[in-house]
């Protein structure tokens, strides 16, 4: 008896041991697909909203899909995505169809220059969580049974973000599929209903100038406080403090700020070119951002309208690396004109890589800043000397002109480890420039103007003279002291601008860029 109370005991240890071996176990896994659920979450920009829920539903996704090889798989599946997406994810957030859109239009030079400012380290989290996906799958239930964890983890996965962030890919490519179709036959069938009143044309010449990625607090014209444009410190012309893009990237803003209805109806024709044209100015569209190939933007077939266009790349926008600058050539061909013109020229400005917006040029901002802000503000300069070229080009000639510029949309500029990108959770995604000078405008003004970009067609009817019954009031920029409550496009919904947080300015001795 007492040996087989001896072998008991021993085997009641074993097995006490052993469930103590297996719980550690089970803790230790457990905190691995907690700290994984977390980075995921995080990388994929879905800790904006309901953090706490969406780290808890991956978990017990992991938790539930390790029990059976159809769940091991979805989970496998979904984990290898997101460490594709990643490196992008840790820059833009949760993916949405402005990314989808961009990526179908790219084309390797423009892909590689993406992928080359992306940090090193964002690559080291995505091969971090592939292999931990390798690691997952040697670590699930190799039995097909466990049909209750099935069945609790399709519960769980009817609504989760997971499943959702999958699903928003592949319909978001059918939408775009599907608007790049709609854009070649718009391209080809679009239609205007401009009802034109009256023309009072008080400028021969006007030039529109459309900036890429400026944002009005790093100008010094606005106060920033080192000299980025020196020449429009002092210059002669209207400067709105307090104009506001539509959206924070080229296409959803330009589709809101050029044309009157588009968003509503789905048809460009009735656009600002399409209108100067209507009312009798020879209109001409003079691009460094490229016609993108095959695939036609919206600012491709609102140009298409132009009576003459030059676009000094035939693919996307950084198919090749071409100055600004290169562009003024056109523009004197289309100043000299005798006829009354509205010129528009589209800039690639500071678009990201700003670095790669640079030649020749000095960067005396570079012992204050890290590289990448150092370009970009160096970039302003440019768009300084850029602007009095055009200026004093028109000047000469002798005509009246009008000459407007702003840009398209602003940016982020901070000192982290992607410190220039879009930023479409900031107000500073939206915060640009917009000014004007004229042949009769003689004196700096600094006008505070409340307003959104929507209303650039109403501006353009002012300075253009034309009156229509599409838009029965124009805007002045001569007023001063004028506010609205301005909404901006998000990228998924209309929002408040000044509900959107800050994004404090460098100024300089800032930490070098990783």
């Amino acid at each position: 008896m007492t040996g087989v109370s001896c072998i008991k005991e021993k085997s009641k240890y074993a097995f006490e041991r052993a469930k103590q071996f297996y719980f550690m176990l089970w803790c230790k896994e457990s905190l691995i697909y907690l700290l994984f659920s977390v980075l995921v979450t995080w990388c994929c920009g879905y800790t904006v909203k309901n953090a706490l829920g969406n780290v808890l539903i991956l978990f017990l996704m992991m938790l539930l899909g390790r029990r059976n090889v159809i769940s091991a798989t979805c989970v496998c599946i979904f984990l290898l995505l997101s460490a594709c997406y990643v490196p992008v994810g840790m820059i833009y957030g949760k993916i949405n169809n402005s990314f989808i859109a961009s990526v179908m239009q790219t084309n390797i030079n423009e892909a590689g220059e993406f992928i080359t400012g992306i940090p090193v380290l964002y690559f080291i989290v995505s091969l971090v969580i592939a292999a931990f996906t390798f690691w997952f799958w040697r670590k699930r239930d190799k039995s097909h049974r466990g049909f209750i964890f099935l069945l609790f983890f399709i519960v769980l996965s009817v609504n989760a973000w997971p499943k959702r962030m999958v699903t928003n890919v592949m319909t978001g490519i059918a939408e775009t599929r599907e608007e790049m179709m709609r854009y070649e036959s718009l391209k080809n069938n679009q239609k205007d209903s401009w009802d034109i009143v009256s023309v009072e044309k008080k400028y021969k010449t006007i030039i529109i100038v459309i900036g890429e990625s400026v944002r009005r607090d790093y100008l010094s014209v606005y106060g920033y406080p080192l000299p980025t444009t020196p020449w429009l410190n002092s210059a002669p012309g209207i400067f709105i403090n307090g104009y506001f893009s539509a959206a924070p990237n080229t296409i959803g803003s330009l589709s809101r700020t050029l044309t009157l209805d588009y968003t509503e109806t789905g048809n460009p024709g009735n656009n600002i070119v399409t209108l100067a044209r209507k009312a009798g100015y020879e209109t001409w569209w003079i691009s460094n951002q490229g016609s993108l190939g095959q695939h036609d933007t919206l600012i491709s077939v609102i140009a298409a309208n132009a009576d003459k266009k030059h676009f000094l790349k035939e693919g996307s926008s950084s198919s090749l690396r071409i100055d600004d600058e290169d562009m003024l050539q056109y523009v004197r061909e289309a100043v000299n004109s005798s006829s009354p013109k509205v010129i528009f020229i589209h800039m690639l400005g500071s678009h990201t890589n700003p670095c790669d917006r640079l030649f020749n040029d000095a960067q005396p901002f570079r012992e204050l800043f890290g590289h990448k802000v150092s370009c970009y503000l160096s970039t302003l300069l440019k768009l300084d000397r850029f602007l009095q070229a055009i200026y004093n080009m028109t000047t000469e000639h002798g005509d009246d002109f009008a000459m407007l510029y702003f840009s398209d949309h602003g940016q982020s500029v901070s000192s982290d480890s992607t410190p220039v990108h879009h930023a479409p959770g900031l107000r500073s995604g939206y915060d640009v420039p917009l000014m004007m000078m004229a042949s009769d405008i003689t004196e700096h003004h600094l006008n505070h103007v409340h307003i959104s970009a929507r209303r650039f067609p109403e501006i353009f009817q002012w300075l253009t003279g034309i009156q229509t019954k599409n838009l029965p009031l124009s805007f002045s920029l001569l007023q001063n002291d004028f506010a609205e409550s301005v909404f901006v496009f998000n990228g998924e919904r209309d929002v408040p601008v000044l509900s959107l947080p800050e994004e404090p300015i460098l100024t300089g001795n800032v930490e070098s860029e990783k």
